[in-house]
């Protein structure tokens, strides 16, 4: 049998059945107890279980036959009600060991159940025995004590004898208890936990069926307080699982938008790490050279990171090589696992079997990385990597469709003197697609030169074939000293020939001729918007030119010529109709006006700032969105010859340093 130490530790006592009862606690210490292998030797653990009255071994039959004093039952009324406001398992075997203490009519206790992983947690003991539980608190339920062995039975057992600050009238005694027991709790589903009772002297003779009574109550409150923290627990769960899913689907809404790795990574640290309760965050890529490498981090430092080998042994590269979210515990060489506390976790960024990439998560404490976390990162990585692919195909698709439209403009504008010019093009929607819009200047000899704004119909590869073809037949007739109206002619018979079914184009060709007098214009439009002229004398801004037939539909278009004279500092501007048409909740609306005010208002700038004045206006009367593709071609007279300049500006889709150089 087990015996209190005077250390407040129970020592584990065997006796042989029939053997004297035990008068000297210190002797039997300093007298290593005799077992059947010889003297000092111990026999395996285990415990005598007494079936005297003190502690039936048949308690339903002993419940059965006692009645309770009237003043017991109120006590246990009591207890019951003390119990009923408990909420949690710790305030129900706090109320045990405390208040409850009047209804066991006991000196003091101690109590443990059986947790988690067959360990003794929680537990608790009347105040100022606390260090009572060290022995057992926390422990596997092997741990030789009374209580675990109340637990692992289901059988009471009685405890003698007790240590000295327990026993009455020994010095330091304070709760008058001479015996004690400890006994099983039983739930709904077994043996749930064990308490141990120190008793007074006096022994009543209902006293094992209040027990049990008692203990049958405590189980009780102990099942219903477990139910209410599962259910709190599935609560919370359920609304960090809702939180997680929204913050999910919001993440997935910021990747949705991620045009580059460095997107990805963005929308990671302002969306994912909150949630994480992560304090620091970094996106590594994996690199051509096969070294991963910081493209962005939650303090926006990704210099001080360096880059990482997959060779080095770093946790990084053995990420990658595992293929799934490993956690680094704050204990070095603790091993990877469900609920192992950790200060990092690092989540893969793989897709079909490639590796993009990883994100490394850092914590300034332990956290507990459960199931529930485990998929949460599992979906982050995966929702990533997906993101990170689609960024590679948009900057690929991207830098094709730029080559190919490159290939559709003038690598440069000449530069003419007498005129100032610039031009501009913006591509529709994210700059992936292939629009029809170009333009062209070039030199035609004897100091002339053609201009050439165009749209042929559609978008796509289709589109700029008809775009290649528009751009030089119109050059190559135009080289001939055909007259603008003539050049669509032919340019018209080409496209019919071509047989490419609806595909047509409205066109707007000019031949300029800078003279003492001003530039001279003559001007064909083929289906095109008219071009606006600002005349810097009155400030007054309009348009210009006949209207025509669009190119590439009928045999006879329509074609007429206008001819027009740019004097010092007016301004021509040729635009295509994705400069004036814009797109509302009520459908598409076609208006010049837009461009006229900007004209009046900034005649004096530079045809580079004007230029960038028309984008602007453009762009917010579209509410932001490139809903079409738009050219822009701006031309200034200076006939004195005093300045020239010429220059080609991104329209609508600068990059950062492009816009640092305007």
């Amino acid at each position: 049998m087990f015996a209190l130490s005077n250390q407040g530790t129970f020592v584990c006592l065997f006796t042989e059945p029939g053997a004297a009862p035990v008068e000297d606690l210190e002797s039997l210490q300093q007298e290593p107890p005799r077992g059947r292998g010889g003297p000092g030797e111990r026999r395996p653990s285990s415990f005598i279980h007494e079936s005297s009255p003190r502690v039936p071994a048949d308690i339903d039959d002993v419940v059965a036959n006692t009645q309770l004093p009237s003043e017991a039952l109120g006590n246990v009324v009591h207890l019951d009600d003390v119990l009923s406001g408990c909420s949690t398992v710790q305030q129900v075997i706090d109320a045990a060991v405390g208040p409850g203490l009047v209804a066991f009519e006991a000196k003091g206790a101690v109590i443990g159940l059986a947790g988690y992983r067959l360990r003794v947690e929680p537990v608790s003991a009347t105040p100022g025995l606390e260090r009572l539980t060290a022995p057992f608190a926390g422990h596997s339920l092997d741990t030789p004590h009374p209580i675990t062995e109340a637990i692992r039975t289901g059988r009471p057992l009685a405890l003698h004898p007790l240590p000295e600050e327990i026993l009455e009238g020994r010095p330091g005694a304070g709760l008058g208890a001479v015996r004690g027991c400890a006994i099983p709790i039983l739930g709904t589903r077994g043996v749930i936990g064990g308490l141990c009772l120190f008793l007074g002297p006096e022994q009543q003779p209902y006293e094992s069926a209040l027990h049990a009574v008692l203990t049958e109550r405590l189980a009780a409150a102990i099942d219903r307080t477990r139910l209410l923290e599962s259910e709190r627990r599935l609560r919370v769960r359920s609304e960090q699982a809702a939180a997680r899913l929204s913050r999910l689907q919001s993440l997935t809404s910021g990747l949705s938008a991620a045009l580059a790795p460095v997107d990805v990574a963005d929308a990671v640290m302002s969306h994912a790490l909150a949630e994480l309760g992560a304090t620091g965050g970094t996106c590594f890529m994996l690199a051509d050279d096969g070294t991963l490498r910081p493209v962005g981090s939650m303090a926006g430092d990704t210099e001080s990171r360096r880059a990482i080998s997959l060779k080095s042994g770093d946790p990084l590269g053995a990420v990658l090589q595992r293929g799934g979210v490993v956690v680094l515990p704050s204990a070095p060489g603790a091993p990877d696992g469900g609920g192992q506390p950790a200060h990092r976790a690092i989540v893969p960024l793989v897709i079909r079997g490639e590796i993009l990439g990883a994100i490394e998560l850092t914590f300034d404490r332990d956290r507990e990385v459960d199931v529930e976390l485990r998929s949460f990162l599992s979906a982050l990585g995966t929702q990533c990597a997906q993101a990170v692919e689609r960024a590679r195909l948009y900057g690929q698709r991207a830098k094709e469709a730029h080559v190919l439209q490159a290939s559709l403009m003038p690598p440069a504008l000449p530069s003419i003197p007498g005129l100032d010019i610039a031009a501009g093009y913006r591509p529709f929607g994210d700059g992936t697609g292939i629009g029809g819009d170009f333009y062209d200047l070039y030199a035609l000899g004897s100091g002339r030169w053609g201009v050439v704004v165009g749209d042929v119909s559609g978008r796509g590869i289709e589109a700029a074939a008809t775009t290649a073809l528009a751009r030089y037949t119109t050059r190559a007739a135009a080289l001939l000293g055909t007259a603008p109206a003539d050049v669509l002619q032919i340019l018209n018979r080409v496209m019919l020939s071509e047989a490419l079914g609806e595909r047509f184009c409205t066109i707007a060709h000019g031949v300029l001729r800078p003279s003492a007098d001003g530039v001279d214009v003559t001007l064909s439009l083929g289906g095109h918007p008219r071009p606006l002229l600002l005349d810097r004398r009155t400030g007054s801004a309009y348009e210009v030119g006949t209207p025509g037939t669009a190119v590439g539909l009928v045999p006879d278009p329509v074609l007429r010529e206008t001819n027009l004279t740019l004097r010092s500092g007016d301004v021509l501007v040729f635009f295509t109709d994705g400069c004036v048409d814009f797109h509302t909740e009520g459908g598409t609306t076609s208006d010049e006006s837009v461009l006229l005010d900007v004209l009046r208002r900034y005649a004096g700038e530079s045809v580079g700032e004007l230029t960038k004045r028309l984008e602007e206006a453009v762009l917010d009367a579209n509410g932001g969105r490139n809903s079409d593709d738009a050219a822009l071609l701006v031309i200034r007279a200076h006939p004195d010859g005093s300045r020239s300049s010429a220059g080609s500006l991104p329209f609508g889709t600068w990059t950062r340093k492009e816009k640092e150089k305007r």
